[in-house]
């Protein structure tokens, strides 16, 4: 899923991804994406920051609760200690 809500385009950016989401080989992959970030990069002419909030309640007894604050995410997590 591309999170393009602002309508950006350019089609050696597409082309890229197409290219970069049909490799199977990581070694390969991630240079392509690199390559279509940075043309992207000099394109922008707004960068937007954006942030999910997601309200969670829990409990007063429960401990040591592992959140994701940045979606599916495993290796981004924040443990939240109660006192």
């Amino acid at each position: 899923m591309r999170m393009n809500h602002f309508g950006y385009s350019n089609p050696r950016v597409d082309a890229l991804c197409d290219r970069a989401d049909a490799e199977l080989d990581m070694n390969k992959r991630a240079p392509l994406y690199q390559q279509a970030d940075l043309i992207a990069m000099d394109d922008v002419a707004v960068l937007p920051i954006t942030y999910y909030s997601i309200p969670t309640l829990i409990k007063p007894y429960v401990h040591n609760v592992a959140f994701n604050l940045n979606g599916p995410m495993p290796h981004y997590t924040t443990r939240i200690q109660h006192q």
